[in-house]
C-alpha cells in the first residue's frame, strides 16, 4: 500500500484501515505453516521476534499482527502461538506487551515459556512505568526535560498553546497507539516468574550478555526509545519435564 494512502486511511478512516490490515494479515495464514517450516529447516539456532513492527531482524522469524509478507509472518499474540512446544532458542519482543491487556500479557509469557527450548532465553523491552512516574520530580535531568518536550511536540494536539507538562507524558504513554497495560520492573519480574522463567536480569537498552540479542533492539526509528525502555532477559530452566 502506498505510504501516503496508508497515512490518509489511518488518520481519517481508522476502522477501514484496521479492516484492510487485518484482511492482509489473514490472507497470509494459509502459507504460514510452510513459512515456519522453511525457517526452522534453514536455521540451527531458532529465534522468534514477536511484534516486529517495522524491524526485520536478519536470522530471526519476524512476526507481527499487522503482517507484511514475505518479511513478516502474521501472529496474533492474544491467542495460542502457532508453534510447537520447545521450538525456539530465543524470543525477542520490543514494545509490544504493553499493547495487550494484563491478562493477555500473562498468557503470552506462558506461551513464550511453552515454545522455548529448555535453557532458551527471552528478551522483553517495554516502556518503564516507574521511569514515567519519576518525572514528577523537581530535579529533572536535561534528558528528562527533553523527553517531556518531545511528548508535547509530537502527540499533544494543543502543542501550539501549551508548555511541556508531565501530565501529557503520562497520558500519552498510557494510551498512545493502543497501549493497555504498562509494567515496571517489579511487576514484569512477577509475571515472568509466574510463567516459570528464572535468571531474570535487567539491562540498559542496547546492552546484553547474550550474543543472539546483540543489536536486535532499540527501535532506531523511534525517538527516545532507549531512554524510556525497560529491558529484562529471562531463561527457561534446564531439566524440566516435558510440558
Amino acid at each position: 500500500m502506498n505510504s501516503k494512502i496508508k497515512q490518509v486511511l489511518q488518520n481519517r478512516y481508522p476502522r477501514l484501515f484496521s479492516f484492510l490490515m487485518n484482511v492482509r494479515s489473514w490472507l497470509s495464514v494459509p502459507g504460514r505453516r510452510r513459512a515456519i517450516a522453511a525457517y526452522l529447516a534453514a536455521h540451527d539456532v531458532k529465534k522468534l521476534q514477536l511484534g516486529a513492527g517495522r524491524t526485520n531482524v536478519p536470522g530471526w522469524l519476524n512476526t507481527d499482527y499487522w503482517a507484511k509478507p514475505p518479511h513478516f509472518l502474521y501472529v496474533n499474540v492474544c491467542k495460542r502461538l502457532p508453534f510447537a512446544d520447545g521450538q525456539f532458542d530465543r524470543i525477542f519482543s520490543e514494545h509490544m506487551i504493553e499493547h495487550v491487556s494484563q491478562v493477555q500479557g500473562w498468557q503470552l509469557l506462558q506461551e513464550c515459556f511453552r515454545i522455548l527450548k529448555q535453557g532458551g532465553r527471552m528478551r522483553l523491552e517495554t516502556p518503564d512505568l516507574e521511569l514515567m512516574c519519576r518525572l514528577y520530580r523537581t530535579d529533572l535531568t536535561p534528558e528528562e526535560i527533553a523527553y517531556i518536550q518531545f511528548h508535547r511536540d509530537t502527540w499533544n494536539p494543543f502543542r501550539k498553546y501549551e508548555r511541556p507538562t508531565r501530565c501529557i507524558v503520562l497520558n500519552n504513554i498510557m494510551r498512545y497507539a493502543g497501549h493497555q497495560f504498562l509494567y515496571d520492573e517489579e511487576y514484569l519480574r512477577i509475571a515472568l516468574e509466574r510463567a516459570g522463567f528464572e535468571q531474570i536480569e535487567r539491562y540498559v537498552s542496547g546492552a546484553t550478555k547474550d550474543a543472539h540479542f546483540a543489536g536486535v533492539g532499540g527501535r532506531p526509528y523511534a525517538a527516545f526509545s532507549r531512554f524510556e525502555t525497560l529491558v529484562l532477559e529471562a531463561a527457561k530452566p534446564q531439566g524440566l519435564k516435558k510440558q
